[in-house]
């Protein structure tokens, strides 16, 4: 009796199928981990805008409550430049390193638990948000555009 053997080249149904399964689980991994990073992105961003927000509502509560006067003496009034706040309770590092001292906002922490710090700024004693005084009166709360992060701005 004779067998007759085969010599077929090419794939086979199940090699071309976990060829298939395999890109598509690489897919999946590439997909997730662009994803993840966009996810990340946009929590930062976020961060920062309820951070401007806090600032400006305790900043804007801090002068209703003392007659208009502004939680700290060294904020500049337009057209000077925004001054970065400074995230230190030490007034001293405030004015050495010419950084807004709002120290009065975490007094007791009557407004402020602490000076929230930009999650994408990389400054030592600085939040990474900025204020400054309008020319019409109004305070100005600034998170600069830093790399992917766009600029966010309150006025109030």
């Amino acid at each position: 009796m004779q067998f007759k053997t085969s010599s077929k080249n090419g794939f086979s149904k199940l090699s071309a199928l976990l060829v298939v399964l395999s890109l598509l689980v690489l897919t999946r991994v590439v997909v997730f981990t662009v994803n993840q990073q966009k996810l990340l992105r946009d929590a930062r961003a976020s961060q920062r805008k309820a951070d401007v927000n806090l600032l400006i509502s305790s900043v804007t509560q801090y002068m209703s409550d003392n007659k208009d006067t502004l939680p700290g003496a060294n904020i500049p009034t337009a057209p000077t430049a925004a001054l970065e706040i400074c995230s230190s309770t030490v007034s001293a590092t405030c004015t050495t390193a010419k950084l807004a001292d709002l120290s009065s906002l975490t007094a007791n922490q009557a407004y402020l638990s602490e000076i929230p710090v930009d999650p994408a700024g990389n400054s030592t004693d600085g939040s990474g948000y900025t204020i400054q005084k309008a020319a019409d009166g109004k305070i100005v709360v600034s998170a600069p555009a830093i790399g992917k992060y766009g600029s966010y701005t309150v006025t109030k």
